[in-house]
């Protein structure tokens, strides 16, 4: 037993050196890995991030902008450039040419430490919008979007509205145009057409915020009050008619607005048609499309020409896709086709406006 123990205290000498050998590779492959370990943990402090190149730079900024931060660090860990240079120029292309930093941002401060193995950046916002004007901003990618989000903002007359908008490369008559689509649209809050300013952040680019700003003719508390005093209306108008369809509904609707307005005098709006009994092609255009709302009928209105002359009127669509024109104003403007509309001296947009071709038994066939 004593010869055995010998041996092993002298194999476990022989050892030593070997073991040593494994104790150093260890050693070298933790180190390795140790830089990592030993940098600034940012996890658990939404305030600090770190970036290792100037877009994650870039993107740093913009995290603190989108989370309304006033103060923010980044750790700039590995920074291959000038950090004072891109500390700088990250500031600008955040507040000048991203689209929430050109909208929101009004002036970043910066200053920058070495500290060890990294540089420390301090950033210092100042934003011209408050947190409730950004956390108001709608994210939308097409005109159907855009038009939709228009609705809502004019159906509660509210003073703006803000869109972030993608894969955008269109200009302010683009969204000029939207906005009247939307306020026709919302026939029963279209009670005089709000003055409006458009503005784009930044000015260009393919993803840009889009700021509508609107003045009413009147005050909100007006304008809701008319507004529930029309819906009032359009429900008694229309609970006889309830269950009609197709062009049963669109001839009802027809007929009840040419004997509640019989002849076209000043008034732009469905309230004028409706309430007070007296309304211009607008008016009556407006009344007509909130009628047809309540019946369930798929309306557009439409703004052309009689003879040169600026006129509306509608175009209805049916489940079968056949569309129609029908023009309130003039006792043989029911259902009508292209043709027959152009032949009474009328001009719109054929692009903005649904087909009206006659169906195949209503064309007219050569003996």
């Amino acid at each position: 037993m004593g010869r055995f123990r010998r041996w092993a205290a002298l194999l476990l000498l022989c050892l030593l050196p070997v073991l040593g050998g494994c104790s150093a590779i260890l050693e070298r492959e933790y180190l390795v890995t140790a830089p990592h370990e030993e940098q600034p943990v940012t996890d658990d402090d939404e305030n600090v991030l770190r970036a290792e190149n100037y877009q994650e730079l870039v993107n740093s900024i913009l995290y603190f902008v989108d989370h309304r931060m006033e103060h923010g660090v980044v750790r700039l860990v590995n920074y291959p450039r000038d950090v004072e240079s891109d500390l700088s120029a990250a500031c600008l292309e955040v507040a000048n040419d991203a689209p929430i930093g050109a909208y929101a941002v009004s002036d970043i401060r910066h200053d920058s430490t070495r500290v060890v193995k990294y540089y420390e950046a301090n950033l210092y916002i100042t934003y011209r919008r408050t947190a409730q004007q950004m956390d108001s901003i709608r994210t939308v990618i097409g005109a159907s979007a855009i038009r939709s989000v228009l609705g809502e903002t004019l159906s509660t007359f509210s003073a703006e509205s803000v869109l972030r908008v993608s894969y955008f490369a269109d200009d302010e008559a683009y969204i000029s145009n939207l906005v009247r689509q939307a306020y026709y649209d919302t026939p029963d809050a279209a009670l005089g057409m709000p003055e409006y300013t458009i503005a784009f952040y930044p000015e260009q680019g393919s993803e840009r915020i889009v700021e509508i700003l609107f003045t009413y003719p009147e005050s909100v508390k007006t304008l809701s009050d008319r507004r529930q005093a029309l819906q009032r209306q359009a429900e008694g108008y229309t609970a006889p008619l309830q269950g009609q369809t197709g062009q049963k509904a669109v001839s009802s609707i027809f007929q009840l607005l040419r004997q509640q307005v019989p002849s076209l005098s000043e008034g732009s709006t469905a309230y004028d048609a409706l309430v007070d009994g007296q309304a211009d092609s607008e008016g009556m255009a407006l009344a007509f499309q909130l009628l047809c709302q309540y019946l369930k009928v798929e309306s557009t209105v439409v703004q052309g020409t009689v003879n040169g002359v600026p006129h509306f009127w509608n175009v209805v669509t049916f489940d079968d896709g056949a569309s129609r024109h029908v023009d309130t104003t003039r006792e043989e403007g029911l259902l009508l086709d292209d043709s027959q509309l152009s032949a009474l001296g009328y001009t719109w947009d054929q692009n903005e406006v649904p087909t009206c071709t006659p169906a195949p038994q209503e064309t007219q066939q050569d003996p």
